[in-house]
């Protein structure tokens, strides 16, 4: 999912949630600390102020 989610799929504020159906969608936590970051941004994202590389992606 990394790749086709762009910057979301590497960046250590980003959750996967997965739905009842099986499909998986990522959340952004910094959404929870600061209003101008979406909650479910759409994908992919090629910039984002708030993006910090997932330690394990690093």
């Amino acid at each position: 999912m990394a790749g086709e989610a762009g910057l979301c799929g590497a960046c250590d504020w980003a959750d996967a949630v997965r739905s009842a159906r099986g499909s998986v969608f990522l959340r952004c936590r910094r959404s929870d600390l600061d209003a101008r970051y979406a909650k479910y941004p759409s994908l992919p994202r090629l910039e984002c102020a708030g993006f910090e590389l997932a330690k394990d992606e690093g």
